[in-house]
């Protein structure tokens, strides 16, 4: 639990405060933070998935560096602007996050959670293209040279965060 509030600490610290995520060392030491603590969340999270079967966790991790590799370069190679499509991302994580909410207190069946999960891990798809296109700077919005520990903070969480996904589609076959 402690893990879990330093990392939400952390998020909120260096995107809120954009002084503190451009300042030398802090910025390095609070990156450092983060990434122990998330690893450590990672972890704990792998281990409780390869107690069962660790040909799970190994899968996970295989499909989390071929979409990865996919979505980053199709966002270097590509001419569509995904930086411009903020709001239609926004849209489709509410709707997600409601058939979710729906899902849970109505019918969550297996089929509904798998659907689910496969949704989720193509929408965070969708931001790790898009945040790859803020990062390397081809769209009209783009991170500055002074951000690059948020740029480095929001591609690891979008690639943490398909890898936890499908370590979940994975794990209920």
């Amino acid at each position: 639990m402690l893990a879990i509030f330093v990392v939400i600490g952390i998020e909120i610290t260096l995107i809120c405060g954009r002084s503190i995520a451009r300042k030398v060392p802090i910025n390095f030491i609070l990156l450092a933070i983060f990434t122990f603590a998330e690893s450590y969340m990672v972890s704990y999270i792998s281990s409780y998935y390869a107690a069962d079967n660790s040909d799970t966790v190994i899968m996970a991790g295989a499909g989390t560096v071929l979409i990865t590799f996919a979505c980053t370069l199709y966002a270097c190679t590509t001419k569509t602007d995904f930086t411009m499509m903020g709001g239609m991302i926004w849209c489709l994580s509410m709707s997600l996050m409601m058939l979710a909410l729906f899902s849970w207190i109505f019918a969550f069946n297996n089929f509904m959670y798998n659907a689910i999960t496969a949704l989720c891990i193509f929408l965070f798809g969708i931001f790790l293209i898009y945040d790859t296109q803020l990062i390397v700077g081809k769209g009209k919005h783009k991170l500055s040279l002074d951000d690059y520990i948020v740029g480095a903070m929001i591609i690891y969480l979008d690639i943490i965060t398909i890898f936890l996904y499908l370590l979940q589609l994975l794990s209920r076959r």
